[in-house]
């Protein structure tokens, strides 16, 4: 079983008083091409304004959403938090909401504890919500699959503490599919994008590939190495990049953080 391709639009459109206004730069440690200029809610915070932001969804196959996450879950959602701001090492800004699992399954990798942290791009502070589409969404009370990773290193809006992204956001995000049965003759779990995969599959690929905790480190290396060889960046550049690669962005609304 693989995932067709889904290609989403590019557009970044924001949405405020009646207002468009074409936007660029909020975007997650993943690069998923979700975007939006967040400096500009400064000059619009008293306004109680919706910002919708409109993006490109990286596209993951299956095997890379088994290769490249670090820990896979059955769990609920027990808690969603206040959501709080981020400004980059950059210093963009944008809007997070962390969510609380616990977990009942683990199918892939180890957690420590019985609940863990789930990051989203979104929510309300200061009187401006972001929205985020494509982003996923998580309910209170509902149980989902999730494919999870860490970021593992600075840069844009990752800041420190012990919290998971969802691989490839809608992508990794699975429902079950309440009293249906697969060909195996286990659950069937639906992603947000509407692609199917049944439990007893995760199961029989969870650890088909080794898992890197590192990995979105070890790839953002990489791909800097190759843009150096190729001529794109210079060395005084890549050096720059590799100091700066645990500049940690900063929660600049503590007092709207609940954990």
């Amino acid at each position: 079983m693989t995932f067709a391709k889904k290609l989403v639009p590019i557009g970044i459109l924001c949405v405020f008083t009646s207002i468009f206004l074409l936007l660029t730069g909020c975007n997650s440690a993943e690069n998923t091409g979700i975007e939006s200029n967040s400096n500009n809610v400064e000059n619009i915070q008293a306004a109680n304004d919706v910002l919708t932001i409109h993006g490109i969804l990286e596209e993951k196959t299956e095997d890379q959403l088994f290769e490249q996450s670090s820990l896979i879950v059955v769990a609920s959602v027990k808690d969603i938090g206040s959501a709080f701001r981020v400004k980059s090492s950059t210093g963009s800004l944008c809007n997070f909401t962390d969510y609380t699992v616990e977990i009942d399954t683990v199918l892939r990798g180890e957690a420590e504890e019985k609940t863990l942290t789930v990051r989203v791009q979104g929510g309300t502070v200061d009187g401006i919500t972001e929205v985020y589409s494509p982003a996923p969404e998580l309910k209170l009370g509902e149980e989902y699959l999730l494919f999870l990773y860490q970021p593992a290193r600075g840069g844009s809006f990752n800041t420190t503490g012990d919290y998971y992204y969802i691989l490839g956001l809608t992508q990794g995000v699975f429902q079950k599919y309440e009293d249906v049965l697969g060909e195996d003759n286990t659950d069937v779990y639906i992603s947000q994008d509407d692609y199917e995969i049944t439990y007893g599959h995760v199961e029989d690929r969870a650890y088909e590939y080794p898992i890197d905790k590192q990995y979105f480190r070890n790839e953002y290396i990489e791909n800097q190495k190759r843009n150096l060889e190729n001529g794109f960046i210079s060395q005084s550049e890549y050096d720059d990049m590799m100091e700066a690669i645990d500049e940690y962005a900063t929660i600049i609304s503590e007092d709207s953080l609940k954990q």
